[in-house]
């Protein structure tokens, strides 16, 4: 009996180290979502009127739907939690996203130039590949830490 209990705990071990291994995001997953930030940002910044800024919103939203599929068909697994990820971490992370469409709004509302926008635009997707890559590498020291 306890021969097979350590035969399925070294069984788990072995599936949660293929699954790390296994757990390399495509290369266009990350910069789609990005680009897609980058984009809401720019609506922001240049100020769109309300229906073009509407469907802005509505192209990112069903645009990062499609990316999850996508995704979910191509690796087979998704997670949408943020559970094990230090907590502090996370929140810098949404805080500074918010904070570049914060700015993005300001630099429309009180700016005469709108390079700023542009640079907001492209802070916000270099940071949210980076923010990617990070998670990846997260869930996959997770995972070989439980294994």
């Amino acid at each position: 009996m306890e021969n097979e209990a350590e035969e399925q705990l070294a069984l788990i071990a072995d599936t949660r180290a293929r699954l790390a291994a296994r757990l390399t995001t495509p290369w266009w997953y990350h910069l789609s979502l990005a680009a897609l930030m980058g984009v809401l940002v720019l609506a922001i910044g240049f100020g769109v009127g309300t229906g073009w800024f509407a469907l802005v919103v509505a192209v990112v939203v069903v645009g990062e739907g499609v990316l999850i599929g996508a995704y979910r068909s191509t690796m087979g697994v998704w997670t949408a939690t943020w559970d094990g990820f230090p907590s502090s971490t996370v929140w810098v992370a949404f805080g500074v996203a918010l904070a570049l469409f914060a700015a993005s709004a300001a630099v429309h509302l009180w700016a005469a130039v709108v390079w700023p926008i542009w640079v907001l635009a492209a802070v916000t997707v270099v940071g949210f590949v980076a923010l990617g890559r990070w998670t990846d590498a997260v869930w996959r020291r997770r995972l070989k830490a439980d294994a």
